[in-house]
């Protein structure tokens, strides 16, 4: 329920549920969807909860591609990972022929090197516990075993 992706013009805040990610934009050095959807900032490499990846959607996607490429369609969008897709036809909708996951990273990445060059996107990316919810699920955990010992 925690998990989010917020993206500013200063900054990307990823909310995963033990940890939050302030990555301003010039410390952004890269994003990637593999098996789970991962932000390199600042030298390390932080997971995105917020972006599911999902492999099944990702071959569907490469499949219906492969076909509109194979029937002569000029408009195919995208074999693979390997030719840049065009763009849909209303700018920000869903395009059936990428996987949800790969169309994420790429928006994600434009606004990254779009901002990068402003002054106030400037910084090191840090990251914070979430001791609000860490703290009470292992008070939880030690009161479980107590009654349990009990």
């Amino acid at each position: 329920m925690r998990p989010a992706v917020l993206a500013g013009s200063r900054r990307l805040l990823v909310r995963n549920p033990l940890r939050t990610v302030h990555a301003p934009w010039a410390s952004v050095e890269g994003l990637r969807a593999g098996y789970s959807v991962e932000l390199f900032a600042s030298g390390k490499k932080y997971q995105v909860w917020a972006v599911p990846v999902s492999l099944r959607q990702r071959k569907r996607a490469n499949r219906q591609a492969a076909r509109s490429a194979a029937s002569g369609d000029p408009h195919a969008s995208r074999l693979g990972s390997l030719v840049r897709p065009s763009t849909p036809a209303v700018p920000g909708a869903v395009d059936p022929n990428r996987a949800y996951s790969d169309q994420v990273v790429e928006v994600l990445q434009e606004l990254a090197e779009r901002n990068a060059g402003r002054p106030e996107a400037a910084g090191e990316a840090t990251a914070a516990w979430c001791w609000w919810i860490i703290a009470p699920t292992l008070a939880g955990l030690v009161a479980l075993i107590a009654v349990i010992a009990a």
